[in-house]
């Protein structure tokens, strides 16, 4: 079974063009080719089948009824995001949280105990130990769930880590994109402030704010090492391409094509 190590098929699917497929920058080299959901950042057998099927169950499934939350019902930008909606999004991202190479690696250096696991388990412990530990309740405590609305031509791009935290409109949020025009924003608030939370719409006139998320969502999976962006747009994963290594001011994938 090809085993998604992060990223949910259900929201890769979101990203394709008309002809069913997209581009994807490899992050480790640089490297632009065509992709396609079912094969995008995968392994075989990277978890085991009672894993897949519980993922299949708590986060896929749940997710696509958010997808289409955000999809049909946010054109009314006063719309009040229920708790369903509310409960799915802090499930997925605790996923990706749970199911990051990041946090693989780093529970590898620091267990002994994982040392003696088969791959498969490792991976299957790591994800199920994160997922009961990233407690639903201190997200939910912490951070209150909007949508931005992209209203540009500009599509968001896909990082295979699936979110970035960063300081956006001067509040700690969390932004994961869940379609080319619809992303998940999660803001950090305090006890005094009211949980209920404005959908945010990005217009035309705002182009460079999606510019700019796209670019972090794109440097911070670099930061991963390892994984994919994605975007049905190939010469916007160039561009993005360009302008890091222009910020950084080095090579960052030498002479490598794509």
């Amino acid at each position: 079974m090809q085993s998604h190590i992060q990223m949910p098929k259900v929201v890769l699917k979101e990203f394709v063009n008309e002809e069913k497929y997209y581009f994807k920058c490899e992050v480790a080299t640089g490297k632009i080719t065509k992709g396609y959901p079912k094969r995008t950042y995968t392994q075989e057998d990277y978890y085991s089948e009672e894993m897949e099927t519980a993922f299949n169950q708590y986060i896929e499934t749940p997710l696509k009824s958010v997808i289409d939350f955000a999809k049909c019902n946010l054109m009314d930008l006063s719309v009040v995001v229920n708790e369903d909606v509310e409960f799915n999004v802090y499930n997925y991202i605790r996923s990706l949280i749970a199911r990051s190479e990041r946090l693989l690696r780093y529970a590898n250096e620091s267990s002994v105990y994982l040392q003696f696991m088969e791959d498969q388990s490792q991976h299957d412990w790591i994800a199920d130990y994160a997922m009961n530990s990233v407690s639903i309740y201190s997200l939910e405590k912490e951070f209150s769930v909007s949508f931005i609305v992209n209203d540009t031509t500009i599509p968001f791009v896909l990082p295979t880590c699936g979110l970035y935290e960063c300081k956006f409109r001067g509040q700690i949020s969390i932004i994961a994109p869940i379609t080319p025009f619809r992303a998940i924003w999660l803001v950090k608030c305090d006890d005094s402030e009211t949980k209920e939370r404005a959908i945010l719409s990005i217009d035309k006139d705002l182009e460079n704010a999606i510019r700019t998320i796209n670019r972090m969502l794109f440097q911070k999976q670099i930061s991963e090492k390892v994984g994919y962006v994605v975007s049905s747009d190939e010469s916007m994963l160039k561009e993005l391409k360009a302008e890091i290594e222009a910020f950084s001011g080095t090579s960052l994938w030498g002479t490598k094509n794509g």
